[in-house]
């Protein structure tokens, strides 16, 4: 780059528009005065003041200037060493850049993490072409621009790969299996690098899917058996799922804590790992009512213990929760959801449904008119409209109103309606 001089060999202000017109070539061809320039439009100033410059004429609001001739001009007429360049710096008050230049610095740093994927491979996953399509895969979606050092998350992202290839499709015993933090605390010292979310994340695991040949997963259930199938666990204590009433056939620990809250009506917290020491056949079938928010479940603990039988999201799901689901799903339960009237609420119903196969439950058009008539005055509703393919109607009837009606909104007759149904829990579910 050039530094602006103190000299404006320019010299009128109205020349301010041709000196970034000119200056426009040499930033393209790595700073040098070459080829001509046409320079179109001239007012009257400017015309006479460029005609002063190059020692012409100039009569027509159109010039072809040739850089070499006029850099020349400046150099040797003006005395300006830099020539064109020093001084459309000079009129522009800011360094020409080379852009030339620039193009091919990005181009090194874009292709230095690709290299050092590259180098990872020929020396440790040279046993397969599927290395090579996760390289061009990173590439194409640009995933390492995200890290904060994309060489070192490279490097760290083949080292991964190539650490978890022999877990691939084994029965890993539990003594040698890592979990998620461990492994990325151990591996790149931040607990958090493998984290959902994360470039280094999402780099291996599009590796690990190409290894096993895979679609990459594009759900948090699909990506927790991802890592699981290389040996690598979840956190399974930190998030957990609510209940009220769920009963289990089984002597196992968290069967006995079920059982005890379930003769108490207490509600009762499960981790992935109580899940993981569940006997799916020993859980009770019946009707299930999902609830988004806890206020549902624990007045239901409060007046209708031992007659419910209930689980509640606590707002959108977290996997410990579709888990539960899908084992009272596949344990024989019917599971009717019931959430907020809002744009959020009906995502989650939807989720639900395509994960569990729930059925929205008091969630169609006409329970949603009914709630608005009975609270008027509600909060607006925000945020970005959401379909409910269970009732097209629903959606439509939201928009057209206007308003949200939160859960809590509607007890406690919502809970009542759930008690006293025919399908109630303890009675044979209906279809």
């Amino acid at each position: 780059m050039s530094e602006p001089s103190s000299v404006d060999p320019l010299g009128d202000p109205a020349l301010r528009d041709v000196a970034a017109t000119l200056a426009a070539r040499p930033e393209q061809r790595g700073l040098l005065a070459q080829g001509r320039v046409t320079i179109s439009a001239l007012d009257r100033d400017a015309r006479q003041a460029l005609g002063r410059l190059i020692g012409r004429h100039l009569v027509q609001d159109r010039v072809v200037l040739d850089l070499r001739e006029l850099d020349a001009v400046i150099r040797d007429r003006l005395g300006v060493h830099g020539g064109v360049v020093q001084a459309c710096a000079g009129v522009l008050g800011r360094p020409l850049v080379d852009r030339r230049a620039q193009r091919e610095q990005s181009r090194r740093t874009r292709d230095a993490p690709l290299e050092v994927m590259n180098a990872g491979i020929e020396a440790w996953l040279a046993d397969g072409t599927w290395a090579q399509e996760w390289v061009d895969d990173v590439a194409r979606l640009g995933l390492l621009t995200r890290a904060r050092d994309p060489v070192a998350t490279a490097g760290q992202a083949v080292a991964l790969v190539a650490d978890r290839l022999p877990a691939l499709d084994v029965a890993v015993s539990s003594h040698v299996r890592i979990a998620r933090t461990e492994l990325a605390a151990r591996t790149c010292g931040d607990a958090h690098a493998l984290d959902d979310g994360s470039a280094l994340g999402a780099v291996v695991l599009r590796g690990l899917a190409r290894a096993a040949s895979l679609p990459f997963p594009s759900t948090p259930g699909q990506r927790r058996q991802l890592w699981q199938r290389y040996g690598v666990d979840h956190d399974r204590v930190s998030t957990t799922v609510l209940v009220l009433g769920l009963r289990s056939a089984a002597g196992d620990g968290p069967s006995r804590r079920l059982q005890l809250a379930a003769d108490d009506g207490d509600p009762v917290h499960l981790t992935s790992r109580d899940l993981g020491r569940l006997c799916p056949g020993a859980l009770r079938a019946g009707r299930v009512l999902v609830c988004e928010n806890p206020r549902v479940l624990e007045v239901a603990a409060d007046r209708w213990a031992g007659e419910a039988l209930m689980v509640c999201t606590m707002g959108n799901p977290a996997a410990v929760v579709i888990d539960l689901l899908g084992l009272l799903a596949a344990a024989g339960c019917r599971l009717d959801y019931h959430g907020d009237f809002d744009w959020p609420g009906l995502l989650i119903a939807g989720r639900i449904a395509e994960a569990v196969g729930a059925r929205p439950w008091r969630m169609g058009a006409d329970d949603y008119l009914s709630a608005v008539s009975a609270f008027r005055g509600g909060l607006p509703l925000e945020g970005r409209p959401t379909p409910s393919p269970w009732d097209p109607r629903l959606a439509h009837a939201m928009a057209d109103t206007g308003l949200a009606v939160h859960e809590e909104a509607l007890l406690p007759g919502l809970l009542e309606d759930w008690v006293t149904s025919d399908a109630a829990v303890g009675r044979p579910a209906s279809s």
